[in-house]
């Protein structure tokens, strides 16, 4: 008994279902391909990256090093410092920018608990309890997906 008469189905049938063995093995062809580029460029961004912090690890290194062979550093130095660690943080945020992260931009007094993380409260009864007192950390979201929520300390009035 071959296989149409097996399960009863007309030549027909029999030619409709090969069809579609046919496409979908094709199909699955397709997405193995596609599975595989999205792989390698996942790798490829995922190595760019590390390549980009590793420039910045290099630098901090570098400092690091500086600041720790002159411990008698001169004023110039320490003068300069500032303005290197500030130009480390611009590299970082052009990295993160290329990637779609982005501080958060919160210029509200109360807190929104949906891009806020209180971390700690202080007395104060100079203003409305609740009122951000400080901000600890910036926020960072990525696209509209909170990375990180602003953490902030706030106003108790007890």
């Amino acid at each position: 008994m071959n296989t149409i008469e097996k399960f009863n189905l007309s030549q027909d049938q029999h030619q409709q279902l090969l069809d579609h063995l046919r496409e979908l093995l094709r199909t699955r062809s397709t997405l193995q391909q596609t599975v595989g580029i999205e792989q390698e460029k996942n790798r490829n961004e995922t190595e760019q990256l590390f390549r980009e912090l590793l420039d910045l690890f290099d630098s901090l290194e570098a400092l690091i090093n500086a600041v720790e062979q002159q411990p008698e550093a001169s004023p110039k130095v320490w003068k300069r410092l500032p303005k290197n660690l500030k130009a480390l943080r611009d590299r970082l945020t052009i990295i993160f920018l290329r990637r779609n992260v982005q501080q958060i931009e919160y210029t509200e007094s109360k807190v929104d608990f949906k891009l806020c993380s209180v971390v700690e409260t202080e007395n104060n009864l100079d203003v409305e309890e609740g009122t951000i007192l400080k901000i600890v950390k910036q926020g960072f979201q990525i696209e509209n997906r909170i990375l990180r929520p602003i953490e902030v300390i706030t106003a108790k009035n007890s």
